[in-house]
């Protein structure tokens, strides 16, 4: 093995099914005439044009340090008139995270006073490109009647605007009756409402019945549907009850669903006491089950603390635990400068595990255009299958994304297999603009099998670019036999470049 050498390089409302209107109801027409009165009880320079100044400095105070619940207090006085000035006002603002939470809060305001004008207004707001002040509007709805706040949503037709309205709808209605929200949308599929809006629901209600909550929440279709609400249920419940939390889990029928909610909370309790939430699982005596949180526990162990995750991971025998610590740290040393990423293997002792990190986080590496530092990684590693795949990967991935910078780091490189290895992905990318150079560069590999694997890489490149020629070119070499032509085009057709022909050395050098 030689050492790499790097170079540095509009709608009106509708009722609901429940007959009730948005703007129909008592409630409705008593706090638009309260807030109307105390509007009219103000002096005239604060009831007309003459109330910007207060309400400038209003707005100013609540964006300079935004809370929602001091926001909604404070709109919850403004009149009709006033909060249309202060959206208004708010429009002329630059756009920031603080000044749409603040319009959002407004149209939620207006929507208890007049909800129809709310929602027209909300339906031609310029500045709502998502459909937040929609939502805003639809909630304040839902809180007095669901049924009316889901027609508004289902008025918006087909678009993400509908889906994140809906949204907002159910998870206002879950958090009053979420038994309730929950059987309205499984009695309507045509409502299309991501589940994840009945978590807040859940979880509020699991603060006094975790049981029911728990059970409410396997109710929920699709194992990405349950397992939201499930994780955010325990997180709440380990801390308080333990042991009835696993009681419950451990107590699932379905085997899929005992798995999941024995890992949801074996990974809350990794959050605060990791070591206790690996010893239970491994007295877990159902095997899969014992997999399943032993991979979640570690995971999360291993995102907040992870040098005393990647110390734990070293001494454990279970195969399956071993692979989810090796793409784990891999992807998570991706992020992190040479010395950090050096602490971390260093805390590996040398071996399977250990290498096995190395070859997956220099894959990563290769995609993420960090060719240095690969390298450095690649020279620890022992020569191996992979080891030679990522070589040859770290050829294709620079090719394509300096031509000029791959060409000059692989003619300084001295001859050895590595360099082979190199040469053979950079070909395959070279061969769609230049196959007449691609063909010199893999014609100068002097390993007779990794030549041939380089060769069938030109071909590959070649045929992506012009097919005709690359075959005719390709059956002209001595010894083609048909099948390998028909391989070559399926590669060819991958989205993929490094899948391809398996490059192997024959001899090293």
């Amino acid at each position: 093995m030689c050492v790499l050498l790097g170079l540095g390089a509009g709608y009106g409302l509708r009722s609901g099914s429940s007959g009730a209107g948005v703007s129909g109801s008592a409630d409705g027409k008593e706090s638009a005439s309260s807030k109307n009165a105390q509007a009219a009880s103000r002096p005239a320079s604060q009831t007309a044009a003459g109330l910007s100044t207060p309400l400038k400095d209003l707005l100013k105070d609540l964006m300079g340090d935004y809370d929602q619940r001091s926001a909604r207090k404070a709109f919850a006085s403004l009149s009709a008139a006033e909060i249309q000035d202060a959206l208004k006002q708010l429009a002329a603002m630059p756009k920031s995270v603080e000044r749409d939470a603040l319009r959002a809060e407004l149209y939620r305001a207006w929507a208890a006073v007049n909800p129809q004008a709310a929602w027209q207004a909300a339906l031609v707001d310029a500045l709502d490109k998502t459909g937040s002040m929609l939502s805003a509007v639809a909630a304040a709805v839902a809180k007095a009647n669901p049924n009316a706040a889901i027609d508004l949503a289902m008025s918006l037709g087909m678009g993400g605007k509908r889906g994140m309205v809906l949204s907002a709808v159910f998870s206002e209605w879950a958090k009053k009756d979420v038994l309730a929200a929950m059987e309205y949308s499984r009695a309507h599929p045509e409502v299309p409402v991501d589940t994840y809006a009945f978590t807040s629901g859940l979880t509020k209600l699991a603060e006094t019945d975790p049981v029911k909550a728990a059970n409410l929440a396997m109710g929920i279709k699709g194992e990405f549907g349950y397992n939201g609400a499930l994780i955010s249920l325990m997180n709440n419940w380990i801390e308080s009850d333990p042991n009835a939390a696993f009681d419950w889990a451990l107590k699932l029928e379905n085997p899929k669903m005992r798995e999941d909610a024995v890992s949801a909370a074996v990974s809350a309790w990794a959050k605060f006491d990791p070591k206790a939430a690996m010893a239970y699982v491994e007295s877990i005596p159902d095997l899969g089950v014992r997999k399943s949180a032993y991979q979640k526990a570690w995971a999360d162990w291993f995102r907040n603390e992870p040098l005393s995750a990647t110390d734990y991971i070293a001494t454990v025998k279970e195969p399956t635990l071993q692979n989810t610590g090796r793409f784990g740290i891999a992807r998570f040393a991706e992020s992190l400068g040479a010395k950090e990423r050096g602490e971390l293997l260093a805390r590996l002792p040398e071996g399977e595990l250990r290498n096995g990190v190395m070859d997956s986080l220099t894959g990563s590496l290769i995609g993420r255009g960090k060719f240095n530092d690969a390298m450095d990684i690649l020279n620890d590693l022992p020569e191996s299958r992979s080891r030679d795949r990522n070589v040859s990967k770290l050829g294709i991935e620079w090719a394509k994304q300096d031509p000029k910078a791959a060409d000059a780091w692989l003619k300084q490189l001295p001859a050895s297999s590595d360099r082979d290895l190199a040469v053979a992905g950079y070909v395959r990318i070279l061969a769609r603009s230049s196959p007449d150079q691609a063909i010199e560069w893999a014609n100068q590999i002097p390993d007779a099998k990794l030549r041939s694997g380089a060769l069938q890489n030109v071909a590959v490149g070649w045929m992506r670019s012009d097919p005709a020629a690359a075959e005719k070119w390709f059956t002209s070499l001595p010894g083609v036999r048909p099948q390998e032509l028909e391989m070559l085009r399926r590669y060819a057709g991958y989205d993929h470049d490094e899948i391809g022909p398996i490059l192997s050395v024959g001899q090293r050098h």
